[in-house]
């Protein structure tokens, strides 16, 4: 489905979701082989990784009011802009749930798990916070969905990006 909507439809916003997972992925095998570790542990833990790209992404569609996968296939780039730069700010954040070395299960799992609920939380909520203070009145969901404001989903987008990169340095 996804080659018909890229290929064949030209879907911008399917090619934006498209791009935002693989950076997102890209960013989780660089974790999952940075420092010691086995093989196992690293397969592990882009395993992990990759999962919680799937919830994320369930998760977003939770928070948004209008249905994703309805926006990008009509066509609204806006929705697939906004939710490909989303999966690259997690891809941030699992990046720096799994780097560093391994140093035993239930160390680097709990370490994991605690960056996943920062990443959830923390990316849904600073996201909203940081809109309405950046741009009051106006309703995200409807500029995006309704609107199909581009210029929505780079700053929203881009802001979830720097929140994830918060959470990396600062943690």
């Amino acid at each position: 489905m996804r080659y018909c909507e890229i290929i064949t439809d030209r879907n911008i916003g399917t090619g934006a979701v498209e791009a935002g997972a693989m950076i997102a992925t890209a960013l989780m095998i660089a974790g999952a082989i940075q420092g010691t570790g086995s093989f196992l542990s690293a397969l592990v833990f882009f395993i992990l990784g990759m999962g919680l790209l799937i919830l994320f992404s369930h998760f977003h569609a939770l928070l948004t009011p209008y249905d994703d996968h309805d926006e990008i296939e009509k066509d609204n780039v806006a929705a697939g802009a906004y939710l490909g730069f989303t999966l690259v700010a997690l891809g941030i954040i699992v990046l720096k749930a799994t780097a560093g070395d391994f140093v035993s299960w239930g160390y680097n799992l709990s370490w994991f798990a605690g960056y996943a609920v920062l990443g959830f939380l923390g990316l849904a909520v600073l996201q909203k916070m940081i809109l309405v203070i950046f741009m009051p009145g106006a309703n995200i969901e409807e500029e995006i969905s309704r609107d199909r404001n581009m210029n929505i989903a780079w700053i929203g987008g881009t802001m979830s990006i720097g929140i994830a990169a918060l959470i990396f340095f600062m943690l």
